[in-house]
C-alpha cells in the first residue's frame, strides 16, 4: 500500500529528541544569561579552571558564600577562585558592605555565646556602725563561636548591659554599665571580648544607697538591628530586648525595661566607680 499525504507519517524519534534537547539547552542558556544580566548569577571559575553558575550572596573575611541554581548555599574560600573572580568578589564586597542577603534576613546563625562576670564581693569596714558598704568588682567576658556553615557574621555589634537593683526598692533598676564593640565572625570561627572592668559600691542596711549587681543583658545584632544571639540574666529579660536596646548607661528603668524619670538617679550613679 502506497502512502499518501493523508496517511499517518512516522515521527523520527531521534530527531525529535535532538530538537527537544536543543530547545532545552537554549532555554537554560537564556535563563542563565538573563539572571547574569540582572546581577543575580554569573559564571565563577576556580583556580583549577572548573566553572559553576551561582549568585554571590555574602563575603566575610576570606569566606565567600554562593547560592546555586537549586537554591542551596555553599561556602568557598577566597583563594579557591580565579584571580579575575577574586577581583570581582572584592569589588562586590566593597559595594555591598553591611547588607544582609535576602535568603538570610529571616534566619539566625547558629551561635554559641557564653558570658562570665568575674564578679567579686568585698565588705568594707563599718563606719560608726551605720554605713555597711559593700564593693563589687565586675569584669564581663564574652566568648563567641559562629557554628553556622553559611551565615558569616559581618559588621555586627556586641552590646553588654550590666544591670543592678536598688537595695531599698526592688522595683528600681539601673544600667550600671553599657559597653559595645564591633564583631566580625567568619564561618566556624571563635572570638572573645573582654569588657572594661569596673567597681561599684552599695549599702543595703544603713544609708541604703547605690544598686546591687542583678545581672546582665548581652546581645549581638546585625547592621539592620536584628538580634542574632542573646544571653540574659535574669532569663525574663530576653522578652524585653527591644526596650533594653534603647537604654543608656545610668538610666533607671521599670520592670519592662522602659526608662523612667527618677530623683534617685544621681544618687545611684555615685555608687558606680569606673
Amino acid at each position: 500500500m502506497k502512502s499518501t499525504l493523508l496517511s499517518p507519517q512516522p515521527v523520527p524519534i531521534v530527531q525529535a529528541n535532538v530538537k527537544q534537547g536543543v530547545v532545552i539547552g537554549l532555554l537554560a542558556a537564556a535563563i542563565i544569561y538573563g539572571l547574569s544580566q540582572m546581577g543575580f548569577a554569573r559564571d565563577f571559575t576556580s583556580s583549577t579552571g572548573q566553572k559553576i553558575v551561582a549568585e554571590l550572596v555574602f563575603v566575610s573575611g576570606d569566606n565567600v558564600t554562593l547560592k546555586r541554581p537549586d537554591g542551596k548555599t555553599v561556602g568557598v574560600p577566597m583563594n579557591r577562585f580565579s584571580d579575575e573572580d577574586q577581583k570581582y568578589i572584592l569589588e562586590w564586597k566593597k559595594n555591598n558592605k553591611g547588607k544582609v542577603p535576602e535568603h538570610l534576613k529571616n534566619k539566625k546563625p547558629r551561635m554559641d555565646m557564653r558570658v562570665s562576670t568575674g564578679k567579686t564581693l568585698k565588705d568594707d569596714d563599718k563606719i560608726s556602725g551605720y554605713i555597711d558598704e559593700h564593693k563589687q568588682k565586675i569584669h564581663i567576658k564574652v566568648s563567641l563561636e559562629n557554628q553556622d556553615t553559611v551565615y558569616p557574621i559581618v559588621d555586627a555589634k556586641l552590646t553588654i548591659l550590666v544591670i543592678g537593683r536598688s537595695p531599698e526598692s526592688g522595683n528600681d533598676a539601673i544600667v550600671y554599665k553599657k559597653q559595645f564593640t564591633k564583631i566580625e565572625l567568619p564561618l566556624s570561627e571563635k572570638k572573645s571580648y573582654n569588657g572594661s572592668p569596673f567597681e561599684l559600691w552599695y549599702d543595703d542596711r544603713g544609708a541604703m544607697y547605690g544598686h546591687k549587681y542583678r545581672g546582665y543583658i548581652v546581645f549581638l545584632e546585625d547592621p539592620n538591628g536584628k538580634i542574632l544571639s542573646e544571653v540574659t540574666i535574669p532569663g525574663s529579660a530576653e522578652k524585653y530586648l527591644e526596650a533594653a536596646k534603647k537604654l543608656k548607661e545610668g538610666d533607671v528603668f521599670d520592670k519592662r525595661y522602659i526608662k523612667k524619670d527618677s530623683v534617685r538617679l544621681d544618687k545611684s550613679v555615685r555608687g558606680v566607680k569606673r
